[in-house]
């Protein structure tokens, strides 16, 4: 046989022996294998899961938000009991009785049981997503259907199946129009549709929220072409098929949202992928030989880089839940994202939202099962389309060696800095005392302080030696001076990982960063827990003023907008005497009076207007009555009110709504939900136009105080938050 023929019959006779050999192979036995191994990789991820549960429901109930919850449902059963005898029982008995019901049903879950048993025990309960009932009216009216039960378990299957559709159509599209594009770029590299795509690809570096944010203003706002948000219009159809079809047409704007943000880079990756397989002696061979261009793609260029491709496509799914929690909330699906982002601690509505934790934890079980399940198919599916990966059988064979034994050796530093590590979680467990853990607790921010300067001044010591080409330190003997910061261990892969990236300073610049920012993320929550910032925020504002608005842009925006966004205004009659005047009455008394008058050169509105008096008088309190007058004439006279001592006025707590119609201001204004406070907009709001725009211009707020003491004495301070701080 001469070469050439030799040539010619190679791919020929290596299809022939690849799929004698495969077929070789008993379906039963293979079956079997990948059977055996997807119950191996099953059990490895749950335990997985189980373990990040259990951690997630210690740190959910260090406030108690798990046991609230779970008190919560047991006193609506016991309620629900007791009402059921409403006839044979008097009120108070069934308070009584009630208070018996909980007792038991407290016993019974377990709510009073020891630190771990408990915490297991709603580990288990948590991975049942048996989490109880929603707490919260905020949670009930808006996410409890009048036909459905509160329960936290029914409120996230209502709402994944919403979420899995709108995901899982825009995963499949990128998949389906992923491959064969990438395969048709790597086919007709330099050309100028390949140029065209990478060119777009950094747009798969922008989150899918904000491309849902752009897509809205094009499609909805500007050329009205789709809607903005929602899942089906309103009012609702009345035919399934008009109801299919809404739905699908709500469903356009945040799919293609998911899509531009996936497409670009993974199109950009599979091609890379396609094209160095395209690129090898056996495709060259194939062409050569004159095969299909459909079976070369198939056989020698798809299938070979497949592992590479569901790899990134998995890898990117997994991320991807992060961010569909934020593009829900843009578009207002009801899914588990939005779901999710609200059941969180928060300030968007008049007051704190504690969040429904709870609720938090079936999300993330939710989350969990995901992430898991991906895992679980992308290692099928490398058993199943990588041959390089064997299952087992009579062919692998292991070989039992003997370990050497080697001593470990404990430096000083690594066994004080692991002794301090176990002293600081004995002292923080909930077993010890009360004084030990808040003298731990108190002691670890400092800790924290000391090992973010450390690392900063580590890592600038350690760029300077790098960027200057100075050694770190010296080596031994005879060798020339070196740069070595790890020890050289072979049978170590994490320091060979290290040693290498540290070969790069970008990277090592990144890991400082990384390292900065955990450490800065750990220190703030240890040492300003959310809900205690929260509370203390929210206790405060009612002691003395507040001069912050509680959800506020840094004041650097205004310089990037057109329309500024309103300032923060005060006002003190402390400061300014010049706006306070006083007459006596004939009985001595004072008759005080206040004319505060500001300029407001913005079109849009404040959050909060406050008036914080400060008052002494011996024994009456003072009489104020308050009038409010816009630039163009309109005035609102608020409620009159007895002055007591640092009393807090709120405007709009003082505003009759009927003077909003009395002074023509839009319906549309008094009934958006969206507005902050559709009362303090009244104050603000041009009566000429619909749409909410405040009038510019000087706006007048006089107060007349009457004291009944000759000794009485007041000032007044008043504080228009705006939209931006500092």
């Amino acid at each position: 046989m001469t070469p050439s023929t030799q040539a010619n019959t190679l791919p020929q006779d290596l299809e022939k022996n690849t799929s004698a050999s495969f077929d070789g192979l008993k379906p039963t036995s293979t079956l079997r294998r990948v059977g055996l191994y997807a119950l191996s990789r099953i059990f490895t991820i749950s335990i997985t899961i189980v373990i990040g549960i259990f951690f997630t429901i210690i740190v959910a109930n260090k406030g108690g938000g798990v046991d609230a919850s779970v008190a919560a449902t047991l006193q609506g059963q016991a309620a629900r009991q007791a009402w059921l005898l409403r006839s044979q029982l008097s009120f108070a008995d069934r308070q009584v009785f009630a208070d018996e019901i909980f007792t038991e049903l407290a016993a019974d879950a377990g709510l009073n049981d020891p630190f771990l048993p408990k915490h297991l025990r709603w580990t288990w309960n948590a991975l049942r997503l048996e989490l109880g009932d929603a707490i919260y009216t905020q949670i009930r009216s808006t996410f409890v259907r009048p036909q459905e039960r509160a329960g936290i378990k029914e409120i996230i299957l209502s709402r994944f199946p919403n979420t899995l559709a709108l995901v899982g159509l825009a995963d499949l599209l990128v998949f389906v129009i992923g491959i064969p594009l990438s395969l048709y770029l790597s086919r007709n590299y330099g050309g100028w549709f390949d140029k065209l795509v990478n060119l777009l690809s950094p747009l798969s570096s922008v989150p899918s929220w904000v491309h849902g944010i752009l897509l809205i203003l094009i499609f909805a706002v500007t050329f009205q072409l789709l809607p903005p948000g929602g899942m089906i219009e309103l009012p609702r159809p009345d035919t399934q098929q008009g109801i299919i079809l809404s739905r699908l047409e709500h469903m356009i704007l945040p799919t293609l949202a998911i899509f531009l943000s996936l497409l670009f880079q993974l199109v950009y990756t599979w091609r890379n992928y396609f094209m160095i397989y395209s690129n090898e002696d056996y495709v060259e061979l194939a062409v050569a030989q004159g095969l299909s261009t459909r079976n070369i793609q198939n056989k020698y260029i798809l299938r070979p880089a497949m592992p590479f491709v569901l790899t990134s496509f998995a890898l990117t799914l997994v991320s991807f839940w992060q961010m569909a929690t934020a593009l829900e909330v843009v578009f207002n699906w009801d899914g588990i994202g939005k779901l999710y982002i609200i059941s969180l601690p928060n300030y968007w509505g008049e007051q704190m939202f504690p969040g429904e934790v709870g609720l938090t934890i079936g999300i993330v079980v939710i989350f969990a099962y995901l992430l898991g399940l991906v895992v679980l198919l992308l290692d099928v599916a490398y058993a199943l389309v990588d041959p390089r990966i064997r299952l087992g059988g009579q062919q692998q064979r292991l070989r039992p060696t003997r370990a050497r034994r080697r001593k470990i050796k404990v430096k000083p530093l690594t066994a004080i800095l692991g002794l301090l590590a176990l002293v600081l979680l004995a002292g923080m467990s909930p077993a010890a005392p009360s004084a030990a853990r808040d003298f731990f607790a108190s002691l670890l921010p400092i800790l924290l302080t000391l090992a973010v300067a450390a690392v900063v001044i580590g890592g600038g010591v350690y760029l300077f030696f790098w960027l200057s080409g100075q050694p770190w330190k010296k080596g031994r003997g005879k060798k020339s001076e070196s740069f070595e910061l790890l020890p050289r261990k072979s049978d170590s892969k994490f320091f060979s990982v290290l040693r290498e990236m540290m070969r790069y300073r970008s990277a090592v610049a990144g890991m400082i960063i990384l390292t900065v920012m955990i450490a800065g993320s750990i220190y703030a929550v240890v040492r300003y827990p959310y809900r205690e910032v929260g509370v203390n925020w929210y206790t405060n504002r009612f002691e003395n003023s507040t001069y912050v608005p509680r959800t506020a842009y840094p004041g650097w925006v205004n310089f990037f907008r057109k329309n500024d966004f309103p300032e923060t205004i005060i006002v003190s009659s402390k400061e300014n005497p010049e706006i306070k005047s006083v007459k006596y009455t004939d009985s001595g008394n004072p008759d005080y009076t206040f004319t505060f008058e500001f300029d407001y050169p913005y079109g849009g509105f404040p959050t909060e207007a406050t008036l914080f008096f400060d008052v002494n008088y011996v024994q009456k309190e003072p009489f104020a009555t308050f009038v409010w007058t816009t630039p163009d004439g309109r005035e609102f006279n608020l409620k009159n009110a007895a002055i007591s001592k640092n009393e807090r006025y709120i405007l709009v707590d003082n505003l009759d709504k009927r003077q909003l119609a009395d002074h023509q201001i839009s319906y549309t204004v008094q009934e958006n939900e969206n507005l902050g406070n559709p009362l303090l907009y009244g104050l603000f709001q041009n009566p000429e136009i619909p749409e909410p725009e405040a009038v510019q211009g000087t706006y007048t707020l006089e107060v007349k105080v009457l004291g009944f003491d000759p000794e009485t004495e007041v000032d007044i301070e008043m504080v228009i938050l705006g939209q931006i701080y500092g």
